[in-house]
């Protein structure tokens, strides 16, 4: 997207990708995380499988195919750790990325990037 620019139907996001932003998206970003409706479910699937499954994993154990290539072993989301990461944190790393993990602000929608948070929460149950 072009810098200042928000898109239709979207909302400004105004965290930088910074790790005190991504702090403090973690502390102020909240969306209530109801339980998954079956279509729901399916999106997030197909989603993770696309965006998410290469380095993380099928399950999210973080044993994703891209280790095999030599890159960094990514963490597991099933963690004690992964699973203390805030909402609004988690959000903020699928729209702005984490260290070797890019950011997803143009491939996903706002809706699309909370779903993505729900259906990783519901994977770490």
């Amino acid at each position: 997207p072009v810098a200042g620019t928000v898109a239709r139907g979207e909302w400004p996001f105004r965290y930088a990708a910074t790790e005190a932003d991504a702090a403090r998206a973690g502390r102020e970003l909240t969306k209530p995380l109801a339980a998954l409706s079956p279509d729901e479910r399916r999106l997030g699937a197909a989603l993770y499988g696309s965006f998410c499954r290469t380095c993380h994993g099928r399950d999210g154990h973080g044993d994703g195919p891209t280790i095999r290539l030599g890159y960094q072993l990514p963490p597991s989301l099933l963690t004690r750790q992964a699973r203390d990461v805030p909402d609004g944190r988690m959000f903020h790393v699928l729209t702005h990325g984490q260290k070797l993990m890019p950011g997803h602000v143009a491939q996903l929608s706002v809706e699309q990037r909370w779903l993505m948070v729900r259906y990783i929460r519901d994977m770490q149950a």
